[in-house]
């Protein structure tokens, strides 16, 4: 079986600011078993600690892909600290569109099917 792994990484630099919304470029998610990484930098938080009181409210993504089954996602934090958003869901069903991870939804994302789209529960919670 093929897998892909889809990660975002983030770089948290402390200063002081309010919510804010980072956003980066893809590419190409070929099927070769070979990891995939799309960094964004994120900088201007008030703190470098997700805690109870600080932390991401979701993760948003459009994500075009022939077998949704093959992709883990996952967000990785600097200290090496993984997330996983999605992993080997959607069966032979294709792409997130629109697709919000959040710890505060009502649905798993282990409960729907590909299309994937709008807010989903993060796959840890």
């Amino acid at each position: 079986m093929k897998r892909i792994l889809l990660v975002l990484s983030f770089v948290v630099v402390s200063l002081t600011s309010k919510a804010q919304t980072f956003s980066g470029t893809g590419g190409a998610i070929p099927d070769n078993n070979n990891y995939v990484y799309f960094p964004i930098t994120v900088s201007g938080l008030s703190s470098s600690v997700i805690d109870s009181s600080f932390g991401l409210q979701s993760v948003c993504i459009n994500l075009l892909h022939n077998n949704d089954y093959h992709l883990t996602i996952q967000i990785v934090a600097p200290d090496g600290t993984t997330i996983d958003l999605s992993m080997n869901n959607g069966g032979t069903g294709n792409n997130y569109t629109n697709t919000c991870f959040s710890g505060n939804a009502i649905t798993s994302i282990t409960a729907g099917s590909a299309p994937f789209s709008g807010i989903i529960l993060l796959r840890e919670f």
